[in-house]
C-alpha cells in the first residue's frame, strides 16, 4: 500500500511544473535559482528575464520569482513585467530574493504587486549574497563571500521545503517601520533615475572593443560606436557590464577603479551573456 502511495505521489509531481523566472546581472540569482530548480521534486524551467525573454504568459502549478534587491525594491524590469504578465492557470507564486546589504520591504513591494493582478501570493524567501554595488562600497572579502555561499545552500534547501511542498510562506523583511519607511523614500528616487545611470559611466582607454558588454546587459542598453560602448537609457543598474568587462575599463564613478570586480563564481561569463556573441 506505501509503495503504490509513493508511485502515485510521484506521478503527481512528474505532471506538475515549476516556473523559475529569474532576473540577474552578474550571476547571484541565477545561482540560486539553479540550486532551488535542483532540490525541487518536480519538472522545473528556468526563464531568465531580458529584453530578449520577457514572457508575456506563464503556464505553470507554480511561479518563482527571483531578484536581487536594488535600493531596497525590485529591479525595474521586475516591476514592470509583473505588471504585464498573465497566469492563466492560477499557480501559487512566491518570490525569492537576493540581497547583499539590506532587504528592507522589498518582499513587501513584491506582494503587493502580485496581488494587485490577483494572482495567489504564496510566499517570500531571501538569500544573503554578496553585493555588487561598487560604487557604493568594495566587494565582500573572499573568507566572507565564501560562508555566504555556504549559508546559500542551507536556506535553498529550507526553502525548496517549503514550495515543494505547496505550502504558504510569510514576507522576509527586515527594520520593522523603518525598512518600509526606508523602502519608501529610496526607491522611487531609484526608480526616477535608473534608466538613465548608464550616462554617468565613464569607458577607460583600457577598452580593447571586444563587445561583451553588450552582450551580457539584460536591457539591451549598451552598443558599440567606433569600437566603444555607447549606453542608452534603459539601465536596470545590475553592473554586469562594469563587473563582466574583462579588463575593467567601466567606471561608476571614481572610487570603482580601485574596487574589485565580482560575479558568481559558480555561473560562467558565457552563461550571463543575454545571446551567443558574434
Amino acid at each position: 500500500m506505501f509503495l503504490l502511495c509513493a508511485v502515485c505521489l510521484l506521478a503527481i509531481l512528474n505532471t506538475m511544473k515549476t516556473v523559475l523566472v529569474v532576473f540577474t546581472g552578474t550571476g547571484n540569482t541565477l545561482k540560486v535559482a539553479r540550486d532551488l530548480a535542483a532540490a525541487l521534486p518536480e519538472e522545473t524551467e528556468i526563464i531568465r528575464l531580458s529584453h530578449r525573454s520577457f514572457p508575456e504568459e506563464i503556464r505553470a502549478d507554480k511561479v518563482i520569482i527571483l531578484y536581487p534587491v536594488y535600493c531596497f525594491g525590485l529591479p525595474a524590469m521586475v516591476h514592470g513585467w509583473l505588471g504585464l504578465v498573465r497566469f492563466p492557470d492560477n499557480p501559487l507564486v512566491y518570490g525569492v530574493a537576493t540581497y547583499g546589504g539590506l532587504l528592507c520591504a522589498a518582499g513587501r513591494m513584491l506582494k503587493k504587486r502580485i496581488q494587485t493582478r490577483g494572482f495567489r501570493f504564496s510566499g517570500h524567501f531571501a538569500v544573503h549574497m554578496p553585493g555588487n554595488c561598487v560604487s557604493a562600497y568594495d566587494i565582500a572579502a573572499l573568507e566572507k563571500r565564501n560562508k555566504m555561499f555556504a549559508k546559500e545552500a542551507e536556506t535553498v534547501e529550507k526553502i525548496a521545503e517549503v514550495i515543494g511542498a505547496g505550502r504558504k510562506s510569510g514576507v522576509r523583511s527586515n527594520l520593522g517601520w523603518l525598512g518600509r519607511l526606508m523602502t519608501g523614500r529610496v526607491y522611487p528616487a531609484f526608480m526616477k533615475d535608473v534608466h538613465r545611470s548608464a550616462k554617468r559611466y565613464e569607458v577607460t582607454i583600457a577598452c580593447t572593443g571586444c563587445k561583451l558588454c553588450t552582450e551580457v546587459c539584460p536591457a539591451g542598453n549598451i552598443w558599440m560606436e567606433d569600437a566603444r560602448p555607447v549606453f542608452g537609457e534603459r539601465c536596470e543598474g545590475c553592473y554586469a557590464c562594469l563587473h563582466l568587462c574583462p579588463v575593467a575599463c567601466i567606471q561608476d564613478g571614481p572610487k570603482t577603479a580601485s574596487r574589485a570586480r565580482y560575479h558568481q563564481p559558480e555561473v560562467q561569463v558565457d552563461e550571463l551573456t543575454v545571446y551567443s556573441i558574434n
